[in-house]
């Protein structure tokens, strides 16, 4: 997996400032302050490339990501490996 992090400040971001995307399983990873990952499935590279091109990326995550990805919700890191 691929991590990408953002400048928190520069981008005004208050939730989150990491995602990660596997490329062959086609998954998205957004890393939450809070420890929460969320895990889209079915995401395209055009589709990471939205997230990384938008002004308001918490926006697009919660207006648009959400209602068009399968997700599932994860409470931490190791949630992953295991």
């Amino acid at each position: 997996m691929k991590k990408t992090s953002f400048d928190q400040d520069l981008w005004g971001l208050t939730q989150f400032n990491e995602i990660g995307y596997d490329k062959c399983q086609g998954k998205l990873f957004i890393f939450y302050f809070s420890g929460t990952i969320l895990e889209f499935q079915e995401v395209t590279e055009e589709d990471v490339f939205k997230i990384i091109t938008s002004p308001n990326k918490e926006d697009l995550v919660e207006n648009a990501f959400k209602k068009c990805f399968p997700f599932v919700h994860h409470q931490s890191q190791a949630a992953l490996s295991g």
